[in-house]
């Protein structure tokens, strides 16, 4: 179990609801994540009624999510 603070609450929801909102790139050595697609991450914070989030805190998560995403398995 992990503990959110309220304050944080809003952009883990986001953060959540948008992982499908991803940019990313392909060539020959495989796909690459370049980070979230903030038009649609606006849209569906819009759609789903959550706020008010701290785009800050929103691209802590995306570029600790994308380290992960791009280390491939190595």
């Amino acid at each position: 179990m992990v503990e959110v603070w309220r304050s944080n609450w809003s952009a883990l929801r986001l953060f959540c609801a948008a992982g499908t909102q991803w940019r990313t790139a392909g060539s020959m050595g495989g796909i690459g994540w370049i980070g979230l697609d903030y038009q649609a991450v606006e849209l569906v914070e819009r759609r789903l009624g959550i706020g008010p989030v701290s785009w800050a805190d929103l691209q802590v998560m995306e570029g600790a999510a994308l380290a992960v995403l791009n280390a491939g398995d190595t």
